[in-house]
């Protein structure tokens, strides 16, 4: 960790100490040899993190002298300065603050990238997609196999998919549950390819309506995460910036398996901290069979402080008002 802090600073003298974690006398050695170095200098202690021992022995080392500060910095970057009582906000990159957590975010689309055109084809795509949802399912996962640059056509029984790169065109056609009859559907936009795989049609519906929100600023969809050999690690569908804060998404169309809570809130954990608020956002309500599942995996997402949202739930409080809870609640921790 030390050396990430270090790397960002490439114009600066660094110099990394070495300090006993659970001695209590070879800390306070550490922190005597420190202060005599820069005995005439201007000192500023962040005593936000780190072993309690260090904070104890570095603050009564310190205190004495006149020319040193104390800060200590919380969940929504706001500095207190603990010798004058003043508080001011700092800032800090998005990318550095990935960076520092040793996952660097390497890929990702801005919602700004996306056009009417695509948000048109997403609700033609989601009131399509209810006619045989399944067979969506199927086509769908069977074309994210491909690749996005050369032409597509998968059959399925009573339905058919044709997916062209050149044009960014697609057809497809389903038997509609409802009346028996076949029925067919053209789409046609810029990012048409992310919208039919992944499910990435309900991600950008998410984000879309995550930036309706005052609160939100950048919105990005399909967030890719490195590990420190420049590997792909994992994903997350949609981050939000949250001025002070970050906001992480899991987009899921139904819950199958309630262990992708587990492995969200591990992500968000691991990929950005314990400030970084989770949201797990759900599309369709669940059927009297998955009744049980769904009610499971909501009061997992309770033990974890993970929010949960279900767009095809009208009962619920509006997204809006649940995200300016949620911030109200936290800033108040």
């Amino acid at each position: 960790e030390a050396r990430r802090i270090r790397e960002q600073f490439p114009d600066r003298e660094v110099e990394i100490c070495k300090c006993p974690t659970a001695d209590l006398d070879a800390i306070e050695q550490v922190a005597q040899q420190l202060r005599q170095m820069y005995a005439e200098c201007e000192v500023v202690l962040n005593l936000t993190s780190g072993l309690k021992l260090w904070l104890i022995a570095f603050y009564r080392i310190f205190m004495p002298q006149p020319q040193v500060r104390f800060i200590y910095i919380d969940q929504t970057n706001t500095i207190t300065d603990l010798n004058t009582k003043q508080t001011h906000q700092g800032e800090i990159d998005k990318m550095v603050r990935f960076k520092l957590y040793g996952t660097p975010l390497t890929a990702f689309t801005r919602l700004d990238e996306y056009t009417d055109d695509d948000l048109t084809t997403l609700r033609e795509i989601e009131t399509f997609r209810r006619r045989d949802k399944r067979a969506f399912a199927d086509l769908t996962a069977e074309l994210g196999k491909g690749d996005p640059t050369k032409e597509v056509r998968i059959s399925g029984p009573n339905s058919m998919l044709h997916y062209d790169p050149l044009t960014r065109w697609a057809e497809m056609e389903v038997q509609d549950y409802r009346t028996g009859r076949m029925v067919s559907r053209e789409f046609q936009c810029a990012h048409l390819w992310q919208l039919l795989t992944n499910t990435g049609w309900f991600e950008l519906k998410v984000a879309h309506a995550l930036r309706q929100v005052p609160e939100v600023g950048e919105v990005w969809i399909n967030c890719k995460f490195a590990d420190q050999h420049g590997e792909a690690k994992n994903e997350i569908d949609v981050i939000a910036d949250l001025r002070n804060r970050l906001l992480f998404v899991e987009c899921k169309t139904m819950i199958h398996d309630s262990t992708d809570i587990d492995k969200f809130r591990s992500a968000v954990r691991n990929f950005s901290g314990m400030s970084t608020l989770a949201l797990f956002a759900v599309n369709d309500y669940p059927s009297q069979a998955r009744r049980s599942l769904y009610e499971h995996a909501m009061e997992k997402c309770r033990d974890n402080n993970i929010v949960t949202y279900n767009f095809s739930n009208r009962n619920q409080t509006p997204l809006q008002q649940v995200i300016a809870r949620l911030l109200d609640v936290q800033n108040t921790r």
